[in-house]
């Protein structure tokens, strides 16, 4: 990022609400707002919903179908294994939860019985859409991703996915820690101390 594209945060929200105007899309006016951030620096944003990406989203979907056993089997052990070392798992394994949802006339709703879904996919305008537990494996699905740089709670999502990998034949990528720094003044970091 250059600094000429570094906003403050008023600024950032202020950009948001120049491009949240009526008749446009909260994800649209968020991506424009990615692009003004970026400034001409290169971006690209994957729309999970594109018509382009429709047939392979399907494709995977009905690959997490003929396995949903394992699927749902890869994603307990993930939660399982989180517990086992203390630490909390980002979203609560539910066994009865497909990580998937249907979109039919703008509608969302999980995918009850991925078998039955799977059959409506060529034939009707039901578009996939992957949940927060299988979004990241659909994103090294659609294109093959060598080490994906996360902050804390991106990480902590990937550490509860991480045996769903090899049910699709993926590759798990190398997860890169996402630098951050806070600076505060010497008043505050007395008040942390």
């Amino acid at each position: 990022m250059t600094t000429e594209s570094v906003f403050d945060a008023a600024e950032t929200l202020e950009a948001f609400a120049s491009r949240y105007a009526a008749g446009v899309t909260y994800g649209e006016a968020f991506i424009e707002t990615l692009f003004d951030l970026v400034g001409g620096d290169p971006l690209l944003v994957l729309d999970p919903l594109a018509e382009e990406l429709r047939e392979p989203t399907a494709e995977f979907f009905r690959l997490a179908a003929a396995r949903a056993a394992s699927v749902r089997e890869a994603l307990r052990v993930g939660a399982e294994r989180l517990h086992s070392t203390g630490r909390e798992t980002p979203v609560t394994y539910r066994g009865e939860a497909f990580p998937f949802f249907a979109i039919r006339n703008g509608e969302r709703r999980r995918v009850e019985r991925p078998e039955e879904l799977e059959s409506e996919l060529s034939a009707t305008d039901v578009h996939v859409s992957a949940d927060v537990l299988s979004r990241p494996v659909l994103k090294s699905f659609l294109l093959p991703v060598a080490a994906s740089v996360l902050g804390p709670a991106e990480i902590a999502y990937h550490a509860q996915i991480g045996p769903s990998y090899p049910h699709f034949g993926i590759p798990r990528p190398a997860l890169v820690p996402r630098p951050s720094l806070t600076v505060v003044e010497a008043p505050q970091a007395r008040a942390l101390e």
